[in-house]
């Protein structure tokens, strides 16, 4: 809820970071049975303190079919998701899933995936149970297929590698090799791409890497074709190369395959993605086994990389730019699926007037959004505009019938049936903590001042030398005077006379939230200490081993007080006479942090790009 506190720029802060157990050389481990919302309860209580999480899309990375008639997918957030065919979006989270890379589908109806950030080979059910494989031997896994003994055949660094259902593994070290993306060829070999050459392992081991001087380009992706050839991709060509290693390249014009992916279709065709770097619109190619290119161009389809032939009789596809994935099918119908499941690199939260939760997504996707998620199903929905530049703090408006949030150099207003609207500002300056005032208008700060906007956007601005870099800001406990943060003081506005007064203390350092609590005081956040003024301005501080770069804090109706504990991987709780106690989950770093209509409090948690929610009682 970001009635008084100021969000962290995320440029510099959301890049999707792993909270993942380092896993322990050799044998296999397994978790319990995640699922989209996973479920971890804190070990301080057995009911107060237990999260569950709601893992967002992140940026899809390599594709394969399932055995369950879906497509499945790895994700930059540390997830594995799933959609159906009809694009509803599924996300497995789990601590073992700690970078992944490629995904394939195995002979046993599982799924095997690469970890590289463990140098790992994991294994996730179609329920999303998930169990890892290492060895000593394997390092940076890459892409994975099925191949011959029955097993999963993939690319590491300075060798191929092959593991069993059962998590036995070969390895087949070899100077050079620094291997792409690999497939089965229908002479039972495995083929991989390598550089600027195409290898060739075979069941036993054996590698011959063929160099011919067609090949004069990064090679990139690999699939076996149904003439019985390997087809790949290389620069602006289309490559074909037999079993016996007789290469011939094809000119892709106005297209660019790169080092994308390639994949054979359910039409006895190849099919590639074409992310040609300034050509708009990018799309789709399709080449037959005789070299007959055609290009599907389609406008929302911005950076696609990697493809795969759905269980559907489509191609499924990463599409970075726009949506995260969308499908073709083979007469050239594109299909986008908007913003995955709704949890886009989110910010701000705050209980809505409708009893859902609401939040700002600032757009991993490169699509900000305005999100929406039922306290009680879980079910999520998004809302877009071309007005939305950068969402960050969100809150229940003065009248409690809509939301206001800030957006880069505007402010904006979401009705609770989606309908956004933005009012610029007449500076270029970015507004930071904003909050519903008791005249019925918003009230925010930037950068020298505190400015009121009233329900139809027209903005009033108090400028005061006292005032230099505001931030949070709240309605105090008389309900007519501002609070807020500034610079390493706390600061009171009082609109009427328009007076600041500004309270200095040496425990105040870096404040970064601001709330009225149950107590009639103010509480606020530091970097690793909790605050309270007074009316009067006496302050005091509560410290904890646990508190570190707390970002938000709010009242809860029992007499306490809960923050999200950023850098502490944690939500604490703090009574009015200063009794903290702390949650902590790996999983997590939360960012805002509300309650619900449910009776839980929901939290953020942008560097794992996923909504949590804690039970308090």
């Amino acid at each position: 809820m970001n009635n008084g506190r100021i969000l962290p720029s995320l440029a510099r802060r959301i890049l999707i970071a792993a909270f993942c157990a380092t896993l322990a050389a050799g044998g296999a481990n397994s978790m319990g049975a995640p699922a989209w919302a996973t479920s971890v309860s804190s070990s301080q209580a057995t009911k107060t303190g237990s999260m569950t999480l709601f893992e967002g899309l992140g940026t899809p990375g390599t594709l394969t079919p399932g055995p369950d008639g879906n497509v499945w997918f790895t994700n930059t957030s540390d997830t594995i998701g799933r959609v159906t065919p009809g694009g509803r979006f599924t996300i497995f989270s789990d601590r073992l899933i700690n970078g992944p890379a490629g995904i394939a589908a195995g002979p046993d109806g599982n799924l095997w995936f690469t970890n590289r950030g463990s140098d790992s080979i994991g294994r996730i059910t179609t329920s999303g149970q998930v169990t890892t494989y290492r060895t000593s031997s394997v390092r940076k896994p890459g892409a994975i297929a099925e191949g011959p003994g029955a097993s999963l055949w993939f690319t590491a660094r300075g060798g191929i590698g092959q593991i069993t259902p059962q998590g036995a593994f070969a390895f087949y070290p070899q100077p050079g090799i620094h291997a792409l993306a690999i497939t089965e060829g229908s002479d039972g070999n495995m083929w991989f791409t390598n550089g600027s050459s195409i290898g060739r392992i075979t069941p036993t081991g054996e590698i011959t890497l063929f160099k011919e001087p067609a090949l004069d380009r990064v090679v990139g992706g690999i699939t076996a074709g149904s003439d019985g050839n390997l087809w790949f991709t290389s620069g602006f060509e289309i490559g074909r190369i037999t079993t016996a290693g007789l290469v011939t390249m094809f000119p892709v014009r106005q297209a660019n395959p790169e080092d994308g992916g390639i994949v054979a279709g359910s039409d006895g065709n190849l099919w590639f993605t074409d992310d040609n770097v300034g050509d708009s619109p990018q799309g789709i190619g399709r080449i037959t086994p005789s070299g007959v290119v055609t290009l599907f161009k389609h406008g929302p389809i911005d950076y696609p990389n990697q493809i795969t032939a759905g269980p559907d009789g489509k191609l499924w596809f990463d599409n970075y730019g726009y949506d995260p994935i969308a499908s073709v099918t083979t007469s050239g119908h594109f299909t986008n699926f908007p913003g995955g499941n709704g949890i886009d690199g989110p910010t701000g939260i705050t209980g809505g007037p409708d009893g859902n939760v609401w939040f700002a997504n600032q757009g991993l996707s490169g699509k900000p959004s305005i999100g929406r998620i039922s306290p009680y199903t879980g079910k999520i929905t998004s809302y877009r505009s071309a007005a939305l530049t950068y969402p960050g703090a969100i809150i229940v408006g003065p009248h409690y019938t809509d939301l206001w949030f800030t957006n880069g150099d505007s402010i904006g207003r979401i009705t609770t049936t989606g309908k956004i609207t933005v009012f610029p500002l007449p500076t270029a300056d970015t507004p930071a903590g904003l909050t519903a005032g008791p005249d019925g208008d918003i009230w925010f700060t930037a950068t020298g001042r505190i400015v009121r906007m009233t329900p139809t956007g027209v903005v009033k601005v108090y400028r005061n030398a006292a005032i230099t870099s505001p931030g949070a800001i709240t309605v105090g406990p008389d309900n007519t005077s501002l609070w807020f943060t500034n610079d390493d003081s706390i600061g009171r506005f009082d609109p009427a006379s328009k007076s600041v007064h500004l309270y200095t203390d040496p425990s105040i350092d870096g404040p970064t939230a601001i709330t009225a609590g149950p107590d009639g005081n103010l509480w606020f956040t530091n970097f690793s200490s909790i605050g309270q003024i007074t009316p009067t301005g006496v302050v005091s501080s509560f410290t904890d081993p646990s508190i570190d770069d707390p970002t938000a804090i709010i009242p809860l109706n029992d007499g306490s007080l809960w923050y999200a504990n950023q850098d502490g991987n944690s939500i604490g709780r703090i009574t009015t006479a200063g009794v903290i106690t702390n949650y902590p989950n790996p999983n997590i770093s939360p960012l805002d942090i509300t309650a619900g209509d449910d009776g839980n409090l929901w939290f953020t948690n942008a560097y794992a790009n996923s909504i949590g929610r804690i039970d308090p009682y």
